[in-house]
């Protein structure tokens, strides 16, 4: 694969020497990399309090109304439903609101949608069938911003609707609704607009909270911070959903794995055995490669319904069941969806640099996945993409943009097109108007990125925090990266740069020698390395050759020894 690296801009010596003159001067390059100017922001991140550091829930517009309304329904003992949607984050926060009403004493079930039977969202069928069943209030998580007309008809039908979501605005917004709590709209003044869908959840829980005690004799009133047991979903959801860990999210995540570690949910200490998750040191990673997979691909290819069952219930052999049954389907997951990024590449043939944007269709491929794909092949070719399928008699598709366009604003521009659509700036999802013609729709798609993408860059960028050297190794930087923690989204794990390594050691290691393990020496100064996926590169070496490496520092335990060592990301010779 092509690569490029890309140098972070330079702290200058006039900001370490006045704002940052008593911090590690790695350490306030990570800083200023992530935007932080000032010693006071440098000493809130590196602490993120949850008592200091969170924003008050009723600084949304209509956090207010909302509460009101559910205090009212709490009264009524009114059939209330937490509507999530089909990916962990829509799973979570539907367990999120479910779990905070019902500890507060509603009358309060949970809904999870089929992704091919009804698609994003709140859906119509669903509506009548939610109005039958006698449901008087709908709170949605991760979804409803988009609904205008199925929020309506919901009104029509006897029924308030309350949205809690952070995808864009769309041109129009549900004036039906009884109230609207997303950070992403114009209109809102929360100040931190990086809330996942469950985070968005978790802050009207909190509120309800706050409130609990203007229903006393009515309901249930917990421990005023119980809803804090809730942000181990919080977590899951944040992490999986790649949501910056900056701000809240960062104490989200930072304190929800305090929660994760203790295990407290059958379904995810069920989830840990199987998949021999350590339970002490349980983080970010895990959550990303190992949790947030298994509850996604149960909405993808079956029905996710069972991620929410395993999340919620109290029964340790059901959990187990569950999470047996996500274990194989994700198996599943993995095999089908490296067998269509295949037929995708093979549709494709060989990619010119004159296309901006890439797309490939397939009647038959399971509409869960395509989205994944769209993911890899994106992140290959580093252009826009859209995988597109059939479900329902209709034409479904799922994007993935590059980091210098928001795909939803694509969208928009080509609205005319769409019976629904949705997302975020870098993926979206949306449904064809029958009537549509594919071609048509494409030369839409490629005007608009063509006036948006100046020229299409076929190399994977690499972002370089930090040029260091071999001997700025040591425990003490480790010690202060790991204050950092958690890692991902805006906050990444860090990456350095060495020019000039000498090579004193490199073999090929792993089945069918798919790795390269190396040993590394600069002035004087020795490293271990391992570099996974250049098994094929070690030709390209040899003793005393001199090259340059991007790679993360981590620390290897082996036998009981703990020791620093290099995890190489990319060479140049």
């Amino acid at each position: 694969m092509l690569t490029r690296w890309v140098y972070k801009e330079k702290i200058s010596e006039d900001l370490l020497q006045t704002q940052f003159h008593d911090i590690h001067p790695v350490l306030a390059q990570l800083l200023f990399n992530r935007g932080i100017r000032e010693k006071q922001q440098a000493e809130a991140f590196m602490s993120s309090q949850y008592e200091t550091h969170v924003h008050e829930p009723f600084l949304f517009h209509d956090m207010e109304k909302a509460v009101l309304r559910v205090q009212q329904g709490i009264r009524n003992q009114e059939k209330i439903i937490a509507h999530g949607d089909y990916d962990a984050d829509g799973v979570c926060g539907a367990a999120v609101l479910f779990e905070g009403l019902k500890t507060l004493g509603s009358n309060v079930s949970a809904y999870i949608p089929h992704r091919e039977k009804e698609g994003y969202g709140v859906n119509t069928d669903t509506i009548h069938t939610l109005a039958q069943q006698g449901a008087k209030l709908i709170i949605t998580a991760d979804c409803g911003i988009s609904n205008r007309e199925e929020i309506a008809l919901a009104k029509r039908l006897g029924m308030d609707v309350i949205v809690t979501d952070h995808h864009e605005e769309p041109l129009q917004l549900p004036s039906d609704a009884c109230a609207l709590i997303n950070p992403n709209m114009k209109r809102e003044t929360y100040p931190f607009k990086g809330l996942a869908g469950v985070g968005v959840a978790f802050k009207f829980v909190s509120a309800l909270y706050a409130r609990a005690a203007q229903m006393q004799g009515v309901g249930k009133t917990p421990r005023k911070d119980a809803y804090r047991d809730l942000l181990d979903l919080v977590a899951i959801s944040t992490v999986t959903d790649m949501m910056p860990l900056l701000d809240e999210n960062r104490i989200f995540v930072k304190e929800g794995l305090k929660v994760l570690r203790t295990l407290r949910r059958p379904g995810l200490r069920a989830l840990a055995e199987l998949t021999r998750m350590p339970k002490e040191t349980m983080n970010a990673t895990h959550i990303g490669f190992v949790i947030g997979p298994r509850l996604n691909a149960a909405g993808r290819l079956e029905h996710a319904w069972h991620a929410y069952q395993m999340l919620t219930t109290e029964d340790p052999n059901e959990a187990y069941e569950i999470a047996h049954k996500l274990e194989q389907v994700n198996e599943d997951r993995k095999l089908i969806t490296n067998l269509i990024t295949k037929e995708v590449e093979e549709q494709l043939g060989q990619v010119s640099d004159q296309q901006k944007v890439l797309f490939a269709f397939g009647k038959d491929w399971p509409l869960g996945v395509v989205g994944l794909v769209a993911g890899k092949v994106a992140q290959k070719y580093n252009r826009p993409v859209f995988i597109l399928g059939k479900a329902q008699g209709n034409i479904v598709a799922s994007g993935r943009s590059v980091p210098t366009v928001n795909i939803v604003k694509v969208l928009q521009e080509s609205e005319g097109f769409y019976k629904k659509y949705g997302g975020h700036a870098a993926a979206c999802g949306f449904t064809l108007k029958q009537e549509v013609d594919l071609e048509v729709w494409k030369m839409c798609i490629e005007k608009i990125f063509a006036k948006k993408l100046d020229t299409a860059d076929a190399a994977h960028i690499i972002p370089i925090e930090h040029m260091i050297a071999m001997n700025d190794i040591t425990s003490e930087l480790w010690t202060l990266l790991e204050q950092l923690a958690p890692f991902g989204q805006a906050n990444p794990e860090p990456v350095f740069a060495a020019h000039h390594v000498r090579v004193r050691q490199a073999y090929p290691v792993g089945k069918d020698q798919k790795h390269l393990k190396l040993i590394v020496e600069q002035n004087g100064v020795t490293k271990n390395a391992i570099a996974f996926g250049f098994g094929p590169f070690m030709h390209k070496l040899s003793y005393s050759q001199t090259i340059n490496i991007a790679f993360r520092i981590e620390e290897n335990i082996w036998n009981g020894r703990r020791d620093l060592q290099i995890k190489i990301i990319d060479i140049q010779l």
